[in-house]
Protein backbone atom coordinates (compact mmCIF):
# COMPACT_ATOMS: atom_id res chain seq x y z
CA UNK A 1 0.00 0.00 0.00
CA UNK A 2 1.35 3.05 -1.17
CA UNK A 3 1.11 6.81 1.17
CA UNK A 4 2.76 9.67 0.37
CA UNK A 5 6.03 10.23 1.31
CA UNK A 6 7.06 12.73 3.62
CA UNK A 7 10.23 14.90 3.94
CA UNK A 8 9.51 15.17 7.68
CA UNK A 9 9.85 11.48 10.28
CA UNK A 10 7.35 11.22 13.27
CA UNK A 11 8.86 9.19 15.85
CA UNK A 12 6.40 6.17 15.04
CA UNK A 13 5.78 4.15 18.34
CA UNK A 14 9.72 3.45 19.03
CA UNK A 15 10.89 3.99 15.76
CA UNK A 16 13.48 6.51 15.49
CA UNK A 17 15.59 4.87 12.61
CA UNK A 18 14.87 7.36 9.41
CA UNK A 19 16.70 10.88 9.54
CA UNK A 20 15.12 13.77 8.83
CA UNK A 21 17.50 14.51 5.71
CA UNK A 22 15.55 17.51 4.34
CA UNK A 23 14.58 16.83 0.80
CA UNK A 24 17.52 15.20 -0.65
CA UNK A 25 16.28 11.58 0.58
CA UNK A 26 12.72 12.44 -1.17
CA UNK A 27 14.45 13.02 -4.68
CA UNK A 28 16.93 9.95 -3.67
CA UNK A 29 13.82 7.92 -2.79
CA UNK A 30 11.73 8.90 -5.63
CA UNK A 31 14.89 8.56 -8.41
CA UNK A 32 15.68 5.34 -7.10
CA UNK A 33 11.86 4.30 -7.34
CA UNK A 34 11.22 5.79 -11.08
CA UNK A 35 14.72 3.95 -11.93
CA UNK A 36 13.01 0.41 -10.87
CA UNK A 37 10.07 1.17 -12.57
CA UNK A 38 11.63 1.98 -15.69
CA UNK A 39 13.19 -1.30 -15.72
CA UNK A 40 9.84 -2.86 -14.85
CA UNK A 41 11.34 -4.33 -11.60
CA UNK A 42 8.43 -2.55 -9.48
CA UNK A 43 4.82 -2.00 -11.11
CA UNK A 44 2.41 0.80 -9.49
CA UNK A 45 -1.10 0.15 -10.07
CA UNK A 46 -3.87 2.17 -11.51
CA UNK A 47 -4.78 3.82 -8.78
CA UNK A 48 -1.09 4.22 -7.29
CA UNK A 49 -2.22 2.46 -4.27
CA UNK A 50 -0.43 -0.96 -4.62
CA UNK A 51 2.97 -1.68 -6.01
CA UNK A 52 4.44 -5.09 -6.91
CA UNK A 53 8.21 -5.71 -6.43
CA UNK A 54 10.07 -8.02 -8.59
CA UNK A 55 11.07 -10.94 -6.56
CA UNK A 56 15.04 -10.00 -7.46
CA UNK A 57 14.74 -6.47 -6.42
CA UNK A 58 13.23 -7.85 -2.92
CA UNK A 59 15.85 -10.07 -2.23
CA UNK A 60 18.44 -7.65 -2.67
CA UNK A 61 16.50 -5.41 -0.19
CA UNK A 62 16.53 -8.41 2.16
CA UNK A 63 20.10 -8.85 1.74
CA UNK A 64 21.19 -5.27 1.75
CA UNK A 65 19.21 -4.98 5.03
CA UNK A 66 20.77 -7.52 6.61
CA UNK A 67 24.52 -6.50 5.67
CA UNK A 68 23.20 -3.45 8.20
CA UNK A 69 21.86 -4.92 10.81
CA UNK A 70 18.16 -3.39 9.90
CA UNK A 71 16.08 -6.30 8.46
CA UNK A 72 14.38 -7.48 11.73
CA UNK A 73 13.56 -3.84 12.44
CA UNK A 74 12.01 -3.08 9.38
CA UNK A 75 10.07 -6.36 9.80
CA UNK A 76 8.81 -5.18 12.52
CA UNK A 77 7.97 -1.54 11.01
CA UNK A 78 5.96 -3.54 8.14
CA UNK A 79 3.93 -5.16 11.14
CA UNK A 80 3.36 -2.29 13.43
CA UNK A 81 1.94 -0.25 9.97
CA UNK A 82 -0.43 -2.92 8.86
CA UNK A 83 -1.73 -3.61 12.38
CA UNK A 84 -2.62 0.20 12.31
CA UNK A 85 -3.95 0.31 8.51
CA UNK A 86 -5.81 -2.48 8.98
CA UNK A 87 -8.50 -3.17 11.53
CA UNK A 88 -8.99 -5.96 13.68
CA UNK A 89 -10.67 -9.25 12.02
CA UNK A 90 -14.44 -8.66 13.10
CA UNK A 91 -17.12 -9.42 10.41
CA UNK A 92 -18.17 -6.00 10.43
CA UNK A 93 -14.45 -5.22 9.03
CA UNK A 94 -14.38 -7.85 6.72
CA UNK A 95 -15.19 -4.74 3.47
CA UNK A 96 -12.29 -2.89 4.57
CA UNK A 97 -10.10 -5.74 4.90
Amino acid sequence: MLRSYSVETTKDDDDVMVDNDSCESIVNFDKDFYTLQAYYLVVVTEGNDVCYMYYLVQLCTRKCLSLYDTLEWWRQKFTRLMAREFPDGRFENWAEC
